[in-house]
């Protein structure tokens, strides 16, 4: 029972370092990105898989890990505060537009034939 509450100590800890240090990156890159939310919100989601990726080479880890990891994450988030998940605002600087992403399913291999009959 002790050791538990030790790692429960350590986890927040960890959570305390990471809170602050995620703060002190987005106001780096809010300085950095003032007026471009979308070079601000690039900018956060490859600090994050910088970190992860390191993360995970550096404990010999898998993907599937992590995202197991993130899963109990949220899910003790939702326990504690459901409304979180309720709404997603707008206007939220994490929004991503993936329409400018090719949809492979799309792809047909046949049009490139065509193509390639056409010269």
């Amino acid at each position: 029972m002790v050791a538990i509450k030790k790692n429960n100590g350590k986890l927040d800890q960890v959570f305390s370092e990471l809170f602050q240090v995620f703060t002190e990156i987005e106001e780096q890159l809010d300085k950095k990105f003032a007026n471009d939310e979308e070079g601000f919100s690039t900018a956060i989601l490859e600090a994050i898989e910088s970190a992860i990726d390191t993360a995970i080479e550096e404990h010999d880890a898998s993907a599937s890990a992590v995202a197991q990891m993130l899963a109990a994450f949220t899910e003790a988030l939702e326990e504690i505060d459901p409304s979180a998940f309720e709404e997603i605002e707008e206007d939220d600087d994490y929004d991503f537009d993936d329409g400018d992403v090719d949809d492979l399913d799309d792809y047909d291999e046949d049009d490139e034939d065509d193509d390639d009959e056409d010269e």
